[in-house]
């Protein structure tokens, strides 16, 4: 009995400390940002249904204070970052409303390093304010290379220059064009001969 009790009391520890140091905070519709940064062990995780919490995923909990109208011409960026020089680390960003069960209200998971950004409207009756789980997943990542998370408050017509743009198509442009007939065309006369 003493062992299981001691088990469990160590297995709650060993999460709570796995969490995304610090484990929450709120941001204003004024401000400031809200900084915190993950803590996870590492490894490799396809995505949320595939992730252990501490090992190769954390949490962090984002409480949007305010009521919607506070928010109105605003929306809240979350970022995720990476400081890996050698862009092997990866990372996917889901965000939930209420804890990591609640529905998925924003998904970031680009390859590679960049930045991961979701953005959340507030003023939308879908989003609103409250309590949001940011939950990170290690896609390929290590405890070497913990990446570094931000909330802020901007303006809802900033669009995201933190997303890399799309690579410029340079290959050969599918399209329409008009051919002439070849040649000129020669009406064949018919002939129908009476009885």
């Amino acid at each position: 009995f003493v062992i299981s009790v001691f088990l469990v009391v160590f297995a709650l520890s060993t999460t709570s400390l796995r969490s995304a140091t610090p484990s929450a905070g709120t941001l204003n519709p004024t401000g400031p940002t809200v900084t915190w940064a993950g803590t996870a062990a590492g490894g490799g995780s396809t995505d949320e249904s595939t992730c252990v919490e501490g090992i190769n995923c954390d949490t962090f909990i984002l409480t949007l204070s305010g009521t919607p109208t506070n928010w109105a011409g605003l929306k809240a960026r979350i970022v995720i970052s990476s400081p890996d020089p050698s862009g092997l680390t990866d990372y996917d960003l889901y965000v939930h409303k209420g804890d990591n069960s609640g529905p998925v209200v924003g998904i970031s998971a680009n390859t590679g390093t960049p930045p991961e950004v979701v953005d959340l409207d507030p003023s939308n009756p879908a989003i609103g304010t409250g309590q949001f789980s940011v939950h990170v997943v290690y896609f390929s990542a290590t405890a070497a290379f913990q990446y570094s998370g931000s909330a802020s408050a901007i303006s809802s017509s900033t669009t995201s220059a933190l997303i890399p743009s799309a690579p410029q198509d340079t290959g050969p442009k599918i399209g329409f064009q008009n051919f002439s007939a070849p040649g000129t065309l020669v009406q064949v006369a018919s002939s129908s001969q009476g009885p």
